[in-house]
């Protein structure tokens, strides 16, 4: 949003100037942004890439500045949104910082705060800021991707996104990107996705051209396909255990546990995940038998038949 810090979190190559140049062309042509206030600080291209990024700023109005060229400096930045901030010329800036890493040290709390209190007086006289930034190498507990350095920049950001590509299959001609905001100050959506071109030597404005943002209905189609290709593994130990008569549910789970070299809690959730009446969805289902015993069976395969087949949505641990 226009008056805002908002910072954008990706792998490497994962599309963040990409999307960005791709959404600030939109917010150009659409009247949302002035362009001839719109500057692109890029101090993280090669040679190529300033030249293909500077025809989209002629193409688009807006400025694309580079350390070292017309006597500009990454490193007088907040020397100049100081002089801004005071002479009252932020309002209606747009400044995108690519990367953040370039402009202060993210790992190092009293510098990146000290740069953040700089930006957060930029943005209060109406001043816009957008910094890329990489996520760490490791994922977090939930599988997710976690922001690099320190946590000033997300503490004191107004928006916060997270970018994790999903995964693709060897030959895949597309990539498609799944933000995710964890800090929102104001109406900014909670998720967004967008699919571009992976084809090898294509252009950059073939790649740009290539960019789509894909629905929510859509995605969640996607994200279910990443997430059994990823289970794979999983799902065919438990399909193995069923056929070999291994078909109660902690007995299933401990199996499972066991051949695949994974946790007890990751074989319930691939149990739970996939448990249902759905082929499209689902590769299993239960009943439930004396004592509360869920019996499992495979989707389209003879199984047990006493009872009516159930769900597994609350999740429970009826059997022993």
């Amino acid at each position: 949003m226009v008056g805002q810090f908002t910072a954008i979190y990706a792998p490497p190559n994962g599309g963040k100037t990409l999307l960005t140049l791709h959404l600030l062309r939109e917010a150009t042509r659409l009247g949302r942004v002035d362009p001839a206030r719109v500057y692109y600080i890029n101090v993280d291209d090669h040679a190529q890439g300033l030249l293909e990024k500077l025809r989209i700023a002629d193409e688009c109005g807006f400025h694309l500045l580079v350390d070292g060229y017309r006597e500009f400096s990454s490193t007088n930045f907040l020397d100049t949104l100081r002089v801004m901030t005071a002479e009252d010329q932020a309002r209606g800036v747009v400044v995108i910082l690519d990367t953040l890493k370039k402009f202060t040290d993210l790992m190092d709390k009293s510098r990146a705060s000290a740069f953040m209190k700089v930006a957060r007086q930029f943005i209060v006289k109406g001043g816009t800021i957008v910094g890329l930034a990489h996520t760490n190498k490791y994922l977090g507990s939930d599988g997710k991707p976690v922001f690099a350095g320190t946590t000033d920049v997300r503490d004191d950001a107004d928006c916060v996104h997270i970018l994790r590509p999903l995964d693709s299959s060897p030959g895949d001609t597309e990539r498609v990107v799944e933000l995710e905001n964890i800090k929102r100050r104001g109406n900014v959506a909670l998720k967004a996705a967008y699919r571009y071109c992976i084809e090898p030597d294509i252009s950059y404005d073939e790649l740009l051209a290539s960019v789509e943002e894909v629905d929510q209905s859509e995605l969640l189609t996607l994200k279910r396909t990443e997430a059994e290709r990823s289970d794979a593994d999983l799902i065919a130990h438990v399909q193995a255990c069923v056929r070999e008569g291994i078909d109660t549910k902690m007995r299933l789970a401990d199996a499972v546990a066991e051949r695949a070299g994974v946790s007890k809690r990751q074989a319930v959730r691939i149990l739970e995940a996939y448990t249902g009446a759905d082929p499209a969805r689902h590769r299993w289902q239960f009943v439930v038998r004396e004592r509360g015993a869920k019996v499992f069976a495979l989707l389209g395969e003879a199984g047990p038949a006493t009872e009516a087949p159930e769900t597994d949505q609350a999740g429970g641990c009826g059997d022993v």
